[in-house]
């Protein structure tokens, strides 16, 4: 895929229609602060090498570890102090967890050239929604702030928010394709929660209902929320691999698809570990390398998404070579790896536009 910046670059970091941010190459080694977010279900430990390997100094918290406000804000400090980073990347997804007013304590104790980011790896509210108030007030204080849709920032930009950028998730380079698959895996799996009292899950649900009362196939759904007997448990990232592996076609459906350039992380995990995507259509997947027929199967509606499955399971040799180019796909362009590139462009940029109004 072309890398290009797109018009509004640096005011809105967002690339081209269809292209990846300018890669950055040769920088020197960043001194990186890490506030990270890791769950027991995701420990993330291809952001945190990706994130080491483009530093010279590298230390993190993990936020959600540490429940009291003030000792988290110490211990932060303590950090910063010990290294003066460079690159501050804060994975702060709800309120209160940093304050603006500790964000400018935090970049008191900071390189004069560093550069603090904050990233949102999963899609929220509206930017104009009182939920995200917090996000744009953080904004205004951090150097940029990045999201995994090409249509917030612009939005973020009217609101005052500096350098609004888009950054897509990354996956971990252990999802290559080889692992041993899951027996007893169905032959069409989907991963995904289930929560009912959200709207946003509603297709799911609907989808999920169909496959169960169409024409029998073996299926299964995996995540918290699901009821037998198509419903499985919610599997630890690690557990999924296996399965993806060990099915003939496994469904992609994000909590909103109208979006350009958003998708679940869990496609990329798919891709990764070779599975036989099915992807629900959504704006400029095109700008992600996906293209229908050769890297993944595009659906649209649940009968093209059943008239897919059945073609799948009917003759599925054929569709070997898609799994392999989806996972080659995946593991070009989608490791966090291959995302620290598009990192260091966009910390790039707002050190050049900085320097720019100072010069001013």
């Amino acid at each position: 895929m072309e890398r290009t910046a797109g018009p509004d670059w640096p005011r809105v970091l967002v690339p081209a229609v269809g292209a990846m941010p300018p890669a950055a190459h040769g920088a020197p080694k960043e001194r990186v602060l890490h506030i990270a977010l890791r769950t027991s279900s995701e420990l993330q430990p291809g952001l945190e090498e990706a994130l080491r390997g483009i530093s010279s100094q590298y230390r993190d918290i993990d936020w959600m570890a540490v429940g009291d406000v003030g000792d988290r804000l110490n211990r932060v400090l303590a950090l910063a102090a010990d290294i003066a980073p460079t690159l501050v990347f804060m994975q702060l997804q709800t309120a209160g967890v940093l304050e603006p007013h500790h964000v400018r304590a935090l970049r008191g104790l900071c390189d004069p050239n560093a550069v603090i980011v904050n990233w949102d790896g999963d899609q929220h509210y509206e930017p104009c929604s009182p939920e995200r108030r917090w996000f744009a007030e953080l904004g205004r204080v951090c150097d940029t702030s990045l999201v995994v849709n090409t249509d917030h920032p612009h939005k973020y930009a009217t609101m005052g928010v500096r350098h609004p950028g888009y950054l897509q998730i990354g996956t971990d380079y252990r999802w290559a394709p080889g692992r041993e698959p899951r027996k007893g895996t169905p032959w069409v799996v989907l991963l995904a929660g289930c929560y009912p009292h959200l709207p946003a899950y509603e297709a799911r649900r609907q989808i999920v209902a169909r496959l169960s009362k169409g024409p029998p196939i073996s299926f299964g759904v995996y995540g918290a929320g699901w009821k037998r007997p198509y419903g499985r448990p919610m599997l630890r990232q690690a557990e999924e691999a296996p399965v993806y592996a060990g099915c003939k076609a496994a469904i992609s459906m994000s909590i909103r698809n109208d979006l350009p350039r958003y998708t679940s992380d869990r496609l990329f995990r798919a891709l990764m570990a070779g599975a036989l995507v099915l992807v629900e259509a959504f704006p400029d997947m095109e700008g992600l390398g996906l293209v229908d027929g050769e890297n993944c199967l595009v659906w649209t509606t649940p009968e093209g998404l059943e008239a897919s499955i059945a073609a799948v399971l009917k003759w599925p040799e054929p569709y070997g070579r898609v799994r392999s180019a989806g996972a080659m796909l995946a593991a070009t362009y989608h490791t966090w790896e291959a995302r620290m590139p598009e990192l260091l462009a966009i910390v790039a940029a707002v050190r050049e536009a900085r320097a720019g109004l100072q010069a001013a």
